[in-house]
């Protein structure tokens, strides 16, 4: 894990006793952004929902690296006072930091001037958004994850949002459908659509291969093997923590008996 932000190994879940993720297994490094591409009901929103904890997955282990912080932007639970004025959102947030900076990350998500005393029930669903996304990067989390960040935002917030992520120092998990976002930004594509899909470079190197794959010009028998050899070496590594932690019970066990004597 000294390499990875965290590791999801054959994760399965699901609602109602329908199966909505089924042996997905994910890898996300450091300091990479990485999107979830998929088709709607394909478990998108399942898996974000495992990796912050709202979900627990019927089986499979997820593991985050050492000193992972998690932050999370939803675009409908922005959780901001309609009180306050958009600098106080942020000071009330933060007390610690001084005008200057709190007026510094407010301008680079285009609050200047006047803008920073507008009181937050007045704000544009836009401008909700960029405040929103001030705090979170102002929270020094080192792993971000963004669902759809880019909805209710005009091509000058969007632009700011881009600038800010990519200055971002810690690593992004994003689910999107905006192509424009997603090929300025991402450098890994994870399409858990297409059986477990996973993609390291550019937008527009992943859009040629999913092509070659639909012609049938790529091979995934190599890659199912790897596969499968993976899932036998997790279910041994499994099996073998499992008596390893069996016979510390016995042994803590046998402790208190002699402490007993």
């Amino acid at each position: 894990m000294n390499d990875h932000t965290l590791a999801a190994e054959y994760i399965n879940a699901g609602y109602n006793h329908k199966t909505i993720l089924s042996d997905v297994s994910v890898t996300i490094p450091q300091n990479k952004i990485s999107v979830i591409l998929g088709a709607n009901g394909c478990g998108k929103s399942t898996l974000i929902k495992l990796l912050l904890g709202k979900l627990e997955a019927l089986s499979g282990e997820i593991e985050f690296g050492y000193n992972v912080t998690v932050g999370y932007y939803d675009q409908e639970n922005q959780n901001l006072d309609e009180n306050n004025t958009i600098l106080d959102e942020l000071w009330d947030a933060y007390p610690n930091l001084t005008q200057t900076e709190i007026r510094n990350t407010l301008a680079i998500f285009l609050f200047r001037g006047d803008d920073i005393e507008k009181k937050v029930e007045v704000l544009s669903g836009g401008e909700r958004a960029r405040l929103t996304l001030a705090k979170l990067i102002l929270s020094r989390m080192n792993l971000l994850i963004l669902d759809e960040p880019t909805n209710h935002l005009d091509i000058e917030s969007r632009e700011a949002l881009e600038n800010a992520l990519k200055d971002f120092d810690g690593t992004i998990i994003c689910v999107s459908h905006d192509r424009y976002f997603t090929r300025q930004l991402a450098t890994r594509f994870i399409d858990i659509g297409e059986n477990g899909l996973d993609y390291r470079g550019e937008y527009d190197g992943y859009c040629e291969y999913k092509a070659r794959l639909k012609a049938g010009k790529e091979d995934l028998t190599q890659s199912v093997q790897i596969e499968s050899s993976q899932k036998d070496e997790y279910l041994e590594r499994k099996k073998s923590n499992a008596e390893r932690r069996k016979q510390e019970k016995h042994m803590k066990e046998v402790e208190r008996e002699i402490g007993k004597l």
